[in-house]
């Protein structure tokens, strides 16, 4: 499915758009009473986990998107993103405090392997030290996006180097990030259980992660998504050349999600529990196929196609 979705790395919009909305200062106790999770921790739960799906498809991708840049596998917050009012709430819970942190650290990462931890405060990038970079930023608010962006921005072949403070001592690591896809994968909060693309980036809802019970579950979805971007899917004339892109999308995006180690089939159980409690799903545009067919064709295709890493944008069916 296709969508706008806002140009804004993840965690920034999740602060800038849907906290700020949704979320007011309530007492302690009245999150306990109210939710099975405080919500900066059940946000910073679907980053991460939006996060390490991401890192594996983005890479799987890395030579088929029209634009690529610097992996590291790292999110980052910052205290500055939010209402001051929300501040005192996600310093109690998420331990954050004035100095950007490193919220989330993707599995088997360039950022893993060199020892960056979630928690860590974020002093220097590159070089660059944080104060500077709050100096020159045109809107302190956006500070995690714009150190995310930075690293992006590493030149291909060159070290990342970042100065942390982890349990008040400074710790400098330094490693070389890999060249992916570009495409950003946001978090939508307020949603029901969506994804969808603009064909820059993937938007996953909190609702879809929460439902999602592994990561191969939720990269049917976002697998589907990235292929959208990668097979870089325009308007469509018709009806018919719309549903010939969610059949590419459905097949690229699973073939991404091999090479990328996801297990298809087990990733497919979401797709079956999803069909069980969608009661109007009879009634929904015919731009999709219904779950049952569409669940034959990702089988067919996992026993008759041999995996082949990059995987090939396959035409559009006539």
């Amino acid at each position: 499915m296709k969508d706008t979705v806002k140009s804004m790395s993840l965690h920034a919009f999740v602060r800038l758009v849907a906290l700020s909305a949704l979320l007011v200062v309530v007492p302690k106790v009245a999150f306990a009473e109210t939710a099975s999770q405080p919500w900066p921790i059940s946000i910073r739960n679907q980053i991460d986990r939006i996060g390490n799906v991401e890192y594996r498809l983005r890479k799987s991708a890395a030579n088929l998107c029209s634009d690529s840049n610097t992996l590291t596998g790292i999110k980052i917050d910052y205290i500055g993103a939010y209402a001051s009012g929300d501040q005192q709430v996600v310093r109690e819970y998420a331990g954050l405090g004035d100095a950007p942190q490193v919220i989330s650290v993707a599995a088997e990462s360039p950022a893993e392997s060199a020892g960056v931890q979630v928690g860590d405060d974020i002093l220097s990038v590159n070089g660059m030290p944080i104060s500077q970079l709050h100096i020159q930023s045109h809107d302190t608010a956006l500070l995690a996006d714009q150190i995310e962006e930075r690293l992006a921005a590493t030149p291909e072949g060159r070290d990342v180097t970042l100065v942390l403070e982890r349990d008040g001592q400074p710790v400098t690591v330094s490693f070389k990030g890999e060249t992916a896809c570009a495409t950003r994968f946001i978090l939508k909060t307020g949603k029901g259980l969506t994804a969808y693309s603009d064909g820059n980036n993937v938007a996953l809802s909190g609702k879809l992660v929460d439902f999602a019970r592994n990561a191969d579950e939720l990269a049917i979805f976002a697998g589907h998504e990235l292929a959208h971007v990668v097979a870089r899917d325009g308007k469509a004339r018709g009806l018919g050349q719309r549903r010939a892109m969610e059949d590419r999308a459905d097949i690229l995006g699973a073939d991404l999600m091999r090479c990328a180690g996801f297990d298809v089939s087990r990733g497919l159980a979401i797709w079956q529990r999803y069909n069980k409690r969608d009661w109007l799903r009879w009634l929904r545009g015919p731009s999709h196929r219904n779950v049952p067919e569409r669940i034959r064709r990702f089988e067919a295709h996992l026993e008759s196609a041999p995996m082949v890493c990059p995987p090939e944008v396959p035409p559009l069916a006539d």
